[in-house]
Parts: C-alpha cells; sequence; structure tokens
C-alpha cells in the first residue's frame, strides 16, 4: 500500500507506471543473475557469499556491513510504522513501549534464524495478502476516504514533472522486495535449472500483469471523473441560467420608469429578485460547503428558533414547474423548538423538497413530520410519491456526484451533489440521515437532530 501511494503521490499516473515498469525490469535482470550464479557457486550466505566468493574476503566484509546497516534501518522502520499506527487508532496509547517490544521480537526472531524468520514473514504476507483482497472487493476503491488505496492523485499526468518520476523510482521499489530471494533459494531447489526460472518468471508476470491491470483501472478512474466533470459543468450552467435570466429579466423592467410607477408589479418584481439572488447564494453556499474534506470542518452558527415556522417557510418557498400539481401535509400541529443553524436547516428541507417534485410525476404528494425522540434528538421526515429508488441505488445515493442510470436516462437535470450536501450539512450537526424507499413506491427521507 505505501509503495502504491508513494509512487502515485510523487510521479502521478504517468510517473508511476515509467517507474513500476522500469523497477520491475531491473528486478528482472536481478533474479537473472542470482539464478545464474546460483548455478555454479552455494548461496546460503545470500550477496555476502557471492562477495565472498567473486571478490574475496574485503568485498564480502562490506557487503556484510552494508546488509547489517541495511537490515537495522528496516527493522527501524518497521517498528516506527507499528507505533505510528497504534497512535493512529488511539491517540491516548503510548507508542514507545511498543517500539521497544517490537523491536526485542525481531532481534528474536533474526537470532532464532532464517527458517523462524521466513515463517513469520510467510504469515504476516498472508495477512497481508487478505486484507489487500478484501480491500479490493468490499470497498470503493476509487474513494481515497474509504480504502488505503489512493488513486486521489492518479489524475495528474505528472504532477512534479519527470523529477517525479525518480522521486518515484524509491518507492516503486517496494512493490517487488523480496523477489529476488526466491533466486538466492537455489540450494534447497531439487532442480534448480528447472524450478528457479520458472517460479521467477510466474512470480514476475503475476506482478507485472497486477501492475498493467492497475493502470487499466486507473485510465479508467481517469475517464469517469473526466465524464463527471464534463456533466457537473452542464448541471452547473443549467441550474445557474434560471436565476440569472430573472435577474436580468426584473433589471431590464427596473429600467422602465414607466412599468416601475405600478406599485404591485414593482414589489412582485423586488420578490422575484429577491428570490433569485437566494437561489444564487444558496447555490454558492452548496459549492463552498461540499470542498469542505469532513463535515465536522463545516461552520455552524446554533441557535434556537421554531421548527414549524421554518418549516412552512421552506414550504412557501417551493416553486414547482407548470405541470405538477404539489401538495404539502405538515405534521403534528403542535410546534417544538429546535437547536441548530438555521440556514443551514432551511438548505437540507428545501434540498429534499426540491428533489420530491423533481422525481415525481404531475400529482406530487408530500408528508413532512416532525417529533421529538426520548434520546434528547428530533426526527425529522420528508415522505413523497415519487419514482422511488432501487435498492441498488439507495447505497450510493449520498455519494458524490452519484446519479441512478434510471434517472440519467429520463433526461432529469442534476448535479449529483445535493444528497451529498444534505448528509454534509445533518453530518455537521452530529445527526443522522437515512433513506427508506422502493422503486416507484416514493421515497421517505429521514433525519436525526441531537440536541
Amino acid at each position: 500500500f505505501m509503495g502504491w501511494n508513494f509512487t502515485v503521490a510523487k510521479g502521478g499516473s504517468i510517473g508511476s507506471v515509467i517507474a513500476l515498469w522500469t523497477v520491475a525490469m531491473l528486478y528482472v535482470m536481478i533474479v537473472m543473475m542470482n539464478t545464474e550464479m546460483g548455478s555454479v557457486m552455494p548461496e546460503a550466505g545470500g550477496q555476502y557469499t557471492m562477495a565472498k566468493y567473486m571478490l574475496g574476503p574485503l568485498a564480502a566484509f562490506n557487503v556484510g556491513l552494508m546488509l547489517v546497516l541495511e537490515y537495522a534501518m528496516l527493522e527501524a522502520a518497521d517498528v516506527l510504522v507499528v507505533g505510528q499506527i497504534l497512535e493512529s487508532l488511539n491517540p491516548n496509547v503510548k507508542a514507545l513501549p511498543f517500539i521497544i517490544l517490537s523491536l526485542l521480537v525481531l532481534t528474536y526472531m533474526n537470532y532464532r534464524g532464517v527458517y523462524a524468520t521466513l515463517t513469520l514473514n510467510f504469515v504476516i504476507t498472508a495477512v497481508a495478502f487478505v486484507t489487500i483482497f478484501i480491500l479490493l472487493f468490499s470497498t470503493s476503491f476509487y474513494d481515497p476516504q474509504m480504502t488505503l488505496i489512493n488513486l486521489k492523485k492518479m489524475t495528474d499526468g505528472l504532477p512534479y514533472g519527470y523529477l517525479g518520476i525518480i522521486a518515484a523510482m524509491q518507492f516503486a521499489v517496494w512493490f517487488f522486495l523480496g523477489i529476488e530471494g526466491g533466486a538466492l533459494a537455489a540450494e534447497e531447489c531439487r532442480s534448480t535449472s528447472r524450478a528457479l526460472p520458472l517460479g521467477t518468471m510466474i512470480g514476475l508476470s503475476v506482478l507485472l500483469i497486477g501492475c498493467f491491470v492497475a493502470q487499466i483501472a486507473t485510465i479508467r478512474e481517469q475517464h469517469r471523473i473526466e465524464s463527471f466533470r464534463s456533466n457537473f459543468v452542464h448541471a452547473m450552467i443549467h441550474e445557474l441560467k434560471r436565476p440569472i435570466a430573472t435577474l436580468k429579466m426584473c433589471v431590464s423592467y427596473m429600467g422602465n420608469e414607466q412599468l416601475m410607477q405600478d406599485v404591485a408589479n414593482r414589489q412582485t418584481v423586488i420578490a422575484d429578485s429577491h428570490l433569485a439572488l437566494d437561489s444564487l447564494s444558496a447555490y454558492f453556499a452548496k459549492l463552498r460547503d461540499l470542498t469542505f474534506s469532513r463535515a465536522t470542518e463545516i461552520p455552524l452558527n446554533l441557535s434556537s428558533f421554531s421548527l414549524r415556522d421554518l418549516l412552512n417557510i421552506c414550504i412557501g418557498k417551493l416553486n414547482p414547474s407548470n405541470n405538477k400539481k404539489v401538495v404539502v401535509n405538515l405534521h403534528p400541529d403542535t410546534d417544538i423548538t429546535i437547536t441548530a443553524d438555521k440556514i443551514h436547516l432551511i438548505n437540507i428541507i428545501d434540498n429534499l423538497l426540491e428533489n420530491a417534485v423533481k422525481y415525481s410525476r404531475e400529482d406530487v404528494h408530500i408528508e413532512i413530520d416532525y417529533q421529538e425522540q426520548d434520546n434528547d434528538s428530533i426526527r425529522i421526515s420528508v415522505k413523497d410519491n415519487g419514482l422511488g429508488i432501487s435498492k441498488s441505488d439507495s447505497r450510493h445515493i449520498f455519494e458524490k456526484f452519484y446519479r441512478s442510470r434510471a434517472v440519467i436516462d429520463k433526461g432529469i437535470p442534476g448535479m449529483g451533489l445535493g444528497l451529498t450536501y444534505v448528509r454534509m450539512l445533518v453530518e455537521a450537526h452530529r445527526g443522522t440521515i437515512r433513506i427508506e424507499s422502493e422503486q416507484t413506491s416514493g421515497s421517505t427521507f429521514i433525519i436525526e437532530l441531537p440536541q
């Protein structure tokens, strides 16, 4: 994972490809040389024995010293990583005792010999393999917040220029560490000439194919992001056209002194201008809040106010299209006081009401219900009789830019950001939101906000 993340971070999509394949070819040559030398000399001591037989005792001493320093630094890095992982899982944990304990365990394993060390290494590798398998098939691999595999920077071809390729080389090596060890085990094979080359070729082939598949997945991800970007721009233009057109019409009206003398019409134009400006302000506020990486970063201006009055304001602002009849029922008749950010809560309800109208048929029936819960929270539900959402789409509707294929096929405009925005605002209040829906049977969005 670290090799992948750092290689991509330094080299980008193009640099990581070049670095990975270059290092892969270098390791192919290393394995070939080790295999060749393994056929003419004993290799129980690895590089130390090779240096001793080929260059003499002084070279062997230098190689042995290098190996001691190398493995001492590697083990120091390993135990520090263990400490950092523990601290990231629980900031209250003191990492130093675990670092010392891990170092003692590694020292003891080296003292026990190669067999014990390789056995432990095999167990760790098996666990890592299972972990990678689970991560790849049980999470959205393109979302850097849901998995260890970071594809966030893959859209950058060369984020640091050609120098990034060189920087990525050292991390690309991490993909292939240990591969050369197979060739150093020549003495353990019954038939070195057959088993070693075949095993080496298979191992390297799997790695190279894996890198190739990863790059294909990256290219597909780039196309997906580009498609999202294009759809986002078109949807943004569509969303901005209506309030801008309204403002242009209002400004033209205000420029006519004769028309402005009609007080009723003047008040209507001013009201329409305020509504268009409110729409633009809400739209840009939504884009601003969506730039926060975590919902907890969204600033809140908490106050206490009437929930029923706020819901009536949202219902009054609802502006359905001409060919739809909208009926909104508000329950119960009694009022309750809620503590929240008033502007954000208005945006939450506005988005849910707009979606209820947008994704519906000609006759729209919306039920809004609210009540106090026993756990010191307030529950708000918005139910409609619209098109409904399938079970498969329900799992993804709160994801950024997600739009179901059924909605796209119907030509309903949108950016796939509304429900993402709603979820972020709800979570900023430390609340929860969930959906109950079946296709063609309408949807119910249920919000719970702690008080």
